[in-house]
């Protein structure tokens, strides 16, 4: 009897063991061999502590290989509680704030920055019913500025979050980098004094520019386009021209200078000098030509000017010249001698 109560103690002390976190399966192997209630409750003991183990041991290292996952992901991780208390942080964002993960854990969502858009931002959606938000936001890491993507879940019946946050800074600098350079083109474009324009391999208008339109002798662009629905047809005074330009386009993918007369929109014909190239892809496929027009009908009218000034005077040159081939050769004897025969036959009719 003194045994059974010595052996009941034991089941005793290893519940309570296990409470402390300190029990050893082996402080049960006597017990468990009775064949008992008390024996079987020990082995029942034994297999409940081992199997928690198990569990504990498989926890600690699904736990290990998520906290790996999260610090190899190259964006910042966060939980935080409904009350704006960090309940961890991955190792990127750790660095970002120069502290260790421990460091942040317990911290209130204003301890960084309190005026922060990230702490405004997750307080507004912690206190609301989403279960779900995003937003871009700016802040201040090592004096510089970044933007982030932040993500926001919640879980546990909505009483924790975790949120994701992706360093989108050279995305917004490479956008904002474009925009500056389509504003920059939209500029040049509007005020460009020559024609610009873009235009389909089988002669229509994508875009004209003022410049280009008013060249054309059209009010705007839009007129011009609506106006043109084909530009050797419509533009070109000599067909043959659009033709050699054509060809020329698919033998070199561009013109450089070339010259031809298109009617404007009241039938006046002009001169216009181009430089045009394809634009397509690396394989090949064509999508629009793209081109700058300049007028150079003065131009063209001052070199036929020239051409007639230079005609008028090799006109006048040769002029002068057969007046001084005549000059030279009254002066030579030949001439002269030839001179006194006709003056003395001359002189003998009188007689």
């Amino acid at each position: 009897m003194l045994k059974y109560l010595q052996q009941v103690e034991k089941v005793t002390a290893a519940a309570a063991a296990v409470e402390n976190d300190c029990f050893e399966s082996d402080s049960l192997n006597e017990v468990a061999t009775r064949s008992d209630e008390l024996g079987q409750l020990a082995r029942v003991f034994q297999r409940m502590v081992q199997t928690l183990k198990d569990r504990e041991q498989e926890l600690s290292e699904a736990k290990e290989q998520l906290e790996a996952v999260l610090n190899a992901v190259p964006g910042s991780i966060s939980w935080i509680n409904t009350n704006g208390v960090y309940l961890g942080v991955n190792k990127h964002l750790a660095e970002n704030l120069n502290l260790l993960p421990e460091n942040v854990n317990g911290q209130k969502l204003e301890f960084f920055k309190s005026q922060s858009q990230f702490a405004q931002f997750m307080s507004k959606f912690l206190s609301s019913q989403q279960t779900a938000a995003s937003q871009e936001i700016e802040v201040q890491i090592n004096n510089s500025k970044r933007y982030y993507l932040i993500a926001a879940q919640k879980y546990q019946q909505g009483n924790a979050a975790v949120t994701v946050g992706i360093d989108i800074t050279d995305r917004k600098r490479a956008q904002e980098a474009l925009r500056i350079a389509e504003e920059n083109y939209r500029s040049i474009f509007e005020n460009a004094l020559d024609g610009i324009f873009q235009s389909t391999f089988d002669g229509h208008y994508i875009n004209v520019n003022p410049a280009m339109a008013q060249i054309h002798g059209y009010d705007s662009p839009q007129e011009m386009m609506v106006t043109v629905a084909e530009i050797g047809s419509q533009l070109y005074v000599e067909p043959s021209c659009r033709q050699d330009f054509q060809r020329l386009m698919e033998a070199q993918g561009e013109v450089k200078g070339f010259e031809y007369q298109v009617y404007q929109r009241d039938g006046n014909i002009i001169w216009v000098e181009e430089n045009t190239r394809a634009v397509g892809d690396t394989n090949g496929n064509l999508f629009y030509y793209e081109g700058i027009i300049q007028d150079i009908t003065k131009r063209k009218q001052e070199e036929d000017a020239l051409k007639q000034q230079v005609q008028d005077l090799r006109i006048e040159i040769d002029q002068q010249k057969r007046v001084c081939q005549v000059a030279a050769i009254t002066q030579t004897d030949y001439f002269r001698e030839i001179q006194a025969q006709i003056e003395s036959m001359r002189f003998d009719e009188d007689f």
